[in-house]
């Protein structure tokens, strides 16, 4: 028996698994894709987190220097790469809406997680 980290539903060893650091996820496509999304956004932060140690922008093939930090991802954009837009926060309750500054690849990803 586990409780998805995403949903919040229990479910039987045969709707879900425990993956990394007792990480429990059910088979529900939303939380699928959430687990794929997450590891794949891990994969992105850890590739154009090289470009923020050279103090440039980590937005591919950009290399002005970074001026701004993506309210999501902490990492750090030329002003060309970030706007702003709004996000959930989940932690506070009830959940609040801000404004913040967000690059690309966070704000593709707003769907998946608001």
């Amino acid at each position: 028996m586990g409780v998805c980290v995403y949903c919040g539903q229990r479910y039987c060893i045969d709707h879900g698994d425990r993956g990394k650091d007792y990480l429990e996820v059910c088979t529900r496509s939303t939380c699928r894709a959430k687990v794929r999304d997450l590891q794949a956004h891990h994969r992105w932060k850890q590739r154009v987190a090289l470009s923020n140690h050279r103090d440039i922008c980590a937005q591919d093939e950009c290399r002005l220097a970074m001026e701004h930090e993506c309210g999501r991802c902490l990492l750090r954009f030329c002003a060309a790469h970030v706007k702003q837009g709004t996000i959930v926060d989940r932690s506070s309750r009830p959940p609040r809406r801000s404004l913040t500054l967000l690059c690309a690849h966070c704000l593709d990803r707003r769907r998946l997680w608001d």
